[in-house]
């Protein structure tokens, strides 16, 4: 009689050792992935929003529109603005807009008459230092307010028909000042 040698194949699954190996980095990567996608759709919209040059939905949305303002020497210059012209509208105002978007921002507040009442303003969630030009409906600029960051809401005590809102600093650089007037009849929206 002849002896055989049995030989015990180790099978591939044997060899690669599945549980021991494999199975601990695959579960490792799905968690890296879930990591990976909370960050991307709930982190990074932060961060957008926290952005010096973001601009909110809500803004973007306004109307645009253009104004004309004639200076002591009869010299007129066109300027665009953002319309906010109803209650909605005057609640977003400059709610959310980066430090950086200000720069290049006006928005003009259209009010229906003249208020002659003490009337206030929604600045919730502003950035950077503002002013606002109450301006008569003649067109005069009648007071020009200061508005610190994190003020709530600002009270204009002067008549006025329309509230031009900028950055600190924005109305000397463009030469709005004392004697300058709005043409009444250039506040008109564009593309709208």
């Amino acid at each position: 009689m002849q002896a055989t040698a049995t030989v015990d194949r180790i099978s591939l699954a044997q060899r690669i050792r599945w549980n021991d190996l494999i199975a601990p980095w695959l579960i490792r990567l799905a968690f890296l992935g879930v990591g990976v996608l909370v960050g991307l759709y709930m982190l990074a919209p932060r961060q957008v929003k926290a952005s010096d040059n973001y601009l909110p939905p809500a803004y973007v949305a306004l109307p645009n529109g253009v104004l004309t303002l004639v200076d002591g020497d009869g010299l007129s210059s066109t300027l665009p603005v953002k319309i906010a012209d109803t209650v909605a509208a005057r609640g977003v105002g400059f709610t959310g807009v980066g430090v950086d978007a200000l720069d290049n921002e006006l928005l003009l507040y259209v009010l229906t008459r003249e208020t002659t009442a003490r009337t206030t303003y929604a600045m919730t969630d502003i950035r950077a230092p503002l002013q606002a030009a109450a301006i008569n409906a003649q067109g005069e600029f009648v007071a020009v307010h200061d508005v610190g960051v994190g003020t709530s809401r600002v009270a204009v005590p002067e008549p006025h028909r329309w509230l031009l809102l900028a950055r600190s600093g924005a109305f000397a650089a463009l030469g709005i000042e004392e004697g300058v007037v709005l043409d009444t009849e250039s506040v008109q929206k564009v593309n709208y």
